[in-house]
């Protein structure tokens, strides 16, 4: 095994990419990336920061959303699944460099990196405290699904 940068070993040969880097930048991604939104809910504790010159707020992209999976208020009761998207365009325009390698080592390896987005998912889901936000919604009852 040889070091071909620092983010992949060559075996014989064949280049495989350091999952333990991917996952680390991933889970930088779920931490960092923030979206835009006109929508700004005052009765939750999410920081909002005004983007400048607009009527739109700068917010995390998924925290909201790992907090409702964790606190199991699903959009719909009776279907009770959760799905986490991760376009990976927006990989890209989160860092130009370590984002687009693993994008494009999602495309190549796709259940690969399906099992390792849900692992950094399910390990931030479980660093999570349950809020008591559920206002009156108990879905306790029902698996979460990604």
């Amino acid at each position: 095994v040889t070091m071909a940068d620092d983010n992949d070993a060559t075996v014989g040969g064949t280049l495989y990419p350091n999952y333990t880097d991917d996952e680390a930048t991933f889970s930088s991604f779920i931490d960092e990336h923030e979206i835009l939104t006109s929508y700004r809910d005052r009765s939750s504790d999410i920081e909002y920061l005004r983007e400048p010159g607009t009527s739109y707020y700068r917010v995390n992209c998924y925290s909201p959303l790992l907090q409702r999976i964790k606190n199991r208020q699903y959009y719909n009761p009776e279907k009770r699944v959760f799905t986490v998207e991760v376009p990976l365009d927006e990989l890209v325009s989160w860092d130009g460099v370590r984002g687009e390698e693993l994008s494009k080592r999602a495309i190549q390896n796709t259940s690969r990196y399906i099992s390792l987005f849900s692992k950094v998912i399910d390990g931030k889901l479980d660093s999570m405290e349950i809020t008591n936000n559920n206002n009156g919604n108990d879905n306790s009852n029902g698996g979460v699904g990604y």
